[in-house]
């Protein structure tokens, strides 16, 4: 099974998971919406994982960027330090990518479909919460 997932789309939604997930010490995984490597931009999800993981030093966090078919944003992304990287390329351009992410002992992946996306939650604590229980986390 996989980590449990959540899609993140500002600092307050990285920093409540990291608390609640944290909990339990398993890893967990902090995803940027879709295409966000475009409009967030890859320093600001840099920067949201680096303040997560200082507020929260003890959570097991992977944080995973996507770029969609934006191969120029996956080469800033690695320049800003991320690490883990989702992507809708293929072929040569895909190739390509991933031997430079390799250079960089960064990861290139799909985009992980089961996270929850946290856009619209009014209750993050109990969906963060709930999430976890389903995925046997907590």
């Amino acid at each position: 099974m996989s980590a449990p997932a959540f899609v993140i789309h500002d600092l307050e939604q990285a920093l409540e998971v990291a608390r609640v997930a944290g909990e339990t010490g398993v890893e967990f995984i902090l995803q940027s919406a879709k295409g966000a490597g475009a409009y967030m931009g890859p320093d600001i999800f840099a920067a949201i994982l680096d303040e997560t993981r200082r507020t929260c030093p003890d959570a097991n966090i992977t944080g995973i960027l996507d770029c969609a078919d934006e191969a120029g944003t996956v080469l800033k992304a690695l320049r800003s330090g991320v690490s883990r990287i989702s992507v809708d390329l293929s072929g040569p351009a895909l190739e390509k990518i991933n031997d430079i992410a390799i250079q960089q002992n960064a990861v290139i992946s799909d985009y992980n479909t089961d996270a929850v996306d946290l856009l619209d939650v009014t209750d993050l604590n109990e969906t963060i919460r709930q999430h976890l229980k389903d995925r046997k986390a907590l």
